[in-house]
């Protein structure tokens, strides 16, 4: 047995009737949602659309901080990274690796790093390494991980989960876009609740993510339809 034999009779079997299955927390409470084979689909071309907005051309290098059970929010990235043939690699958004992703922006002239958080900042702050940062085209960063940047003089972009979403600024600079086809988001009273836009008999209602914000809606400047999230 091979591993292109393994790979053949695994393209053979049926195909599972969903992708996944997703978990986040919010309010102390945890949520389990599926994730079809149309969810990561219409998550690839919405990320490739982002993507195309920001000028990303084949041959780019980026990076991903992420760990591993972020799956359901980096699939869609990750498969339109590969699709604009925009070369990319992974660290874990913990402290310890922080090195790593040093590493890869002296080495590499990084496009992108996307999903940036708290840990990795403080990691680099405390070998005085964020100016390496400095020459990244686009830097996407999570919202915790804003006061840190900008207190090195660097201009992060948003990038950020919001329970089962996530939300990426576009260069209009409006507030984080979130893939309407997939969510619904609204804000009650300064917090944002997030509902499947399909309301499949599973899905998500109305869930409060305990994540302060607004939503604006109506067509961005940059011509999406999508609403856009403003953190608090």
């Amino acid at each position: 047995m091979s591993r292109a034999s393994i790979v053949a009779r695994s393209r053979s079997l049926p195909r599972a009737e969903i992708a996944g299955i997703g978990r986040f927390t919010a309010a102390g409470r945890h949520h389990d949602f599926s994730i079809t084979w149309d969810d990561r689909e219409r998550a690839a071309g919405w990320h490739r659309a982002a993507l195309a907005a920001w000028g990303f051309s084949p041959g780019d290098s980026a990076l991903i901080t992420s760990v591993a059970c972020e799956g359901c929010w980096i699939a869609g990235l990750t498969q339109a990274l590969h699709d604009h043939r925009v070369v990319f690699a992974l660290a874990e958004s913990y402290s310890w690796d922080a090195r790593r992703v040093g590493t890869f922006a002296r080495r590499l002239p990084l496009a992108a790093v996307f999903g940036l958080g708290r840990e990795t900042a403080e990691g680099l702050r405390a070998t005085a390494s964020l100016d390496v940062l400095a020459p990244v085209r686009h830097l996407f960063a999570r919202p915790e991980a804003f006061p840190i940047l900008r207190g090195a003089d660097l201009d992060p972009l948003l990038f950020a989960p919001i329970g089962p979403a996530v939300a990426v600024e576009c260069p209009e600079r409006g507030g984080g876009h979130v893939d309407a086809r997939l969510w619904s988001v609204r804000a009650v009273d300064g917090q944002l609740r997030l509902s499947f836009a399909d309301e499949r008999p599973d899905g998500l209602r109305d869930v409060p993510l305990g994540v302060g914000g607004t939503v604006r809606t109506g067509r961005c400047a940059c011509g999406s339809d999508d609403p856009r999230v403003l953190l608090a």
